[in-house]
């Protein structure tokens, strides 16, 4: 999977800065950024260490993205990416809480610097539901059939995402319109995704990392 656009197809050099240095930046291509990024998770993200994944499955090799994505350099360029992948008619981006939050309000801002109206939102856990607001479980700008893409760092099996999408659908109505992930692990989740009629597509697979096969369960 190739990411192919600018950040100049969406608009977003319109209002450009005087700084040199800015300049680079927001005029950088996806493709550029998708190629600094994956250099970003190579160095900081990958560990040789056993691990049991939220589906039960033993691996040999751990990605911890927020090394990455958490630090100003790889938030901005993850945002980069996401937004060119981006359907659309997609009105809304937003997962869960604890792991993509931060992406979805760099993503949303930058998609207001060019000129979009993206908003976020993002889903709580099952165990931590609110005594609050709107729903149990979801918080952000969201009405009934606003149609959003649910973004995530890493999608394993796509068990996570499938109950978000559960969740989005019984509390506001909402239409999920695709999936995006930063690193997609090969564990099932394009299949699942794809039986429910929802547009999944990622940033990389782990075998761009990866050569051999990390599973041992």
């Amino acid at each position: 999977m190739t990411v192919q656009k600018s950040i100049n197809d969406k608009n977003l050099s319109a209002k450009k800065p005087t700084d040199k240095a800015d300049t680079n930046l927001l005029t950088m291509t996806a493709a550029d950024a998708k190629s600094e990024l994956y250099d970003l998770i190579n160095k900081y993200s990958i560990f040789d260490r056993d691990s049991v994944l939220r589906s039960g499955r033993i691996t040999n090799v751990f990605f911890d993205l927020d090394e990455t994505t958490l630090s100003s350099r790889g938030s901005f360029l993850t945002a980069i990416c996401m937004l060119n992948m981006l359907k659309p008619n997609v009105k809304a981006i937003g997962g869960h809480l604890d792991s993509c939050y931060s992406l979805s309000v760099a993503t949303s801002m930058l998609a207001n610097i060019s000129g979009q109206n993206i908003d976020c939102f993002y889903v709580q856990h099952e165990g931590h539901a609110k005594a609050y607001g709107k729903t149990k479980f979801i918080d952000g700008p969201l009405r009934p059939g606003t149609k959003v893409c649910l973004i995530q760092d890493l999608v394993t099996s796509g068990t996570n995402v499938i109950e978000m999408i559960r969740k989005l659908k019984e509390e506001l109505d909402v239409t999920v319109l695709q999936v995006v992930t930063v690193l997609d692990r090969n564990d099932g989740a394009v299949h699942r995704l794809d039986e429910l009629g929802i547009d999944y597509t990622y940033i990389f697979s782990v075998k761009e990392f990866v050569k051999e096969e990390i599973y041992s369960y």
